[in-house]
């Protein structure tokens, strides 16, 4: 449970993995070890966003990081949107032409019913020519947003 520990040991490795790439026959234990899951069972996001940041920077290890984040941390109603929040937030912000962490935010935010947010971020990519790799596009899931959230408010 000391997360600030845990990240420095998962940084140093990394660091090391940098500084010595021309090994190719690296040992299975420094090869073999998903920062994203490791650090999706922390209670906070940003050791994880640091790590990304620095030494994975791109989309997909966003979105994936922010997917294991949700479903791994343990964390429940407004804490667990928060903190994920800020994992796609920041992913957007760096790859703003990127419409998969446009979408798996998205559809987060659909899953824990902030369809708000989720409508919001269908509105920002389309407004900057995002896709997000379906027939119907940004379009379409904020079409079938607005129709859900209406539903859930007829249910409530």
């Amino acid at each position: 449970k000391d997360y600030s520990s845990a990240a420095i040991y998962v940084t140093s490795r990394a660091e090391l993995r940098e500084q010595f790439k021309q090994f190719r026959a690296m040992p299975v234990q420094w090869t073999c070890w998903y920062p994203d899951l490791i650090f999706a069972q922390f209670p906070v996001s940003e050791f994880g966003i640091r790590f990304f940041c620095r030494f994975r920077p791109l989309p997909q290890f966003f979105t994936n990081f922010g997917h294991w984040f949700s479903v791994r941390c343990g964390l429940k109603g407004e804490i667990l949107v928060e903190q994920t929040r800020r994992i796609y937030e920041k992913g957007m912000k760096l790859f703003p032409e990127s419409g998969s962490i446009a979408r798996e935010a998205s559809l987060f935010f659909r899953r824990v019913g902030k369809y708000e947010l989720a409508k919001a971020i269908c509105i920002e990519a389309i407004n900057r020519g995002l896709r997000d790799g379906t027939k119907s596009g940004f379009e379409g899931r904020l079409m079938r947003l607005e129709k859900e959230s209406k539903n859930k408010l007829n249910v409530d």
